[in-house]
């Protein structure tokens, strides 16, 4: 009687343990199913993510691109009008003020976009902070010419054509006045070359950091 008892517990145990085998089975299915969908959600969303930041520093490397082309020109060529200038007052020669009237237009879309529209959620700190320091400099620059300009408009043009005395002193220096003109365009330069060298060093490292993306002309 006792072994066939003993069966007959096996027996029904059996079961129990098998159901037990399945449910086990069928929650880790789930789990694992479950976790790799997870995964796969995030690692879509990692690439929508990647996408958009690829998208936004390619778009503010051509805009840097393009605003360094004109501070690079401007970095190169203010030494020389300086120095001519400078020279020239030297010598007592007293050369003509040539109004600054040049209207200069910078658009910076891209990076006003990155800061309405969440920069700091695709780009480091570090960058943001980079990019914050260069458009500053250059906000700095364009700040310079409108000054230079509006002296030009109110303080040189109305008096063009007046005797050499109306612009400089007995002994060829300039009126104190006018030394707007040369201080301005001093500090014109020194902006223009820190934009320049601090938007150069900006692109190196960005096309360093993602070197998948487009150079500029390709």
């Amino acid at each position: 009687m006792s072994p066939k008892r003993t069966r007959d517990k096996r027996t029904t145990g059996r079961p129990v343990r098998n159901t037990f085998g399945y449910f086990i089975v069928e929650l880790l299915i789930v789990f694992v199913g479950v976790f790799a969908a997870f995964q796969l959600s995030q690692f879509q969303q990692q690439r929508v993510e990647d996408r958009r930041r690829d998208q936004l520093v390619d778009a503010l490397l051509r805009e840097i691109e393009t605003v360094l082309i004109n501070t690079g020109r401007a970095a190169d060529s203010l030494p020389l009008m300086i120095e001519e200038l400078e020279t020239a007052i030297d010598a007592g020669q007293r050369p003509p003020l040539t109004p600054l009237l040049e209207a200069v237009r910078v658009r910076t879309h891209m990076w006003e976009i990155a800061i309405r529209g969440g920069g700091l959620d695709v780009l480091d700190v570090d960058t943001m902070y980079r990019l914050s320091r260069f458009y500053s400099s250059l906000d700095e620059g364009l700040e310079q010419i409108d000054q230079l300009r509006t002296l030009s408009e109110t303080v040189l043009v109305p008096n063009l054509g007046k005797p050499d005395g109306e612009f400089y002193l007995p002994d060829g220096q300039l009126q104190p006045r006018y030394q707007w003109y040369l201080y301005g365009m001093k500090n014109l330069q020194r902006v223009a070359a820190d934009i320049t060298g601090r938007g150069n060093a900006l692109v190196t490292s960005l096309r360093e950091t993602y070197p998948e993306l487009p150079v500029s002309g390709d």
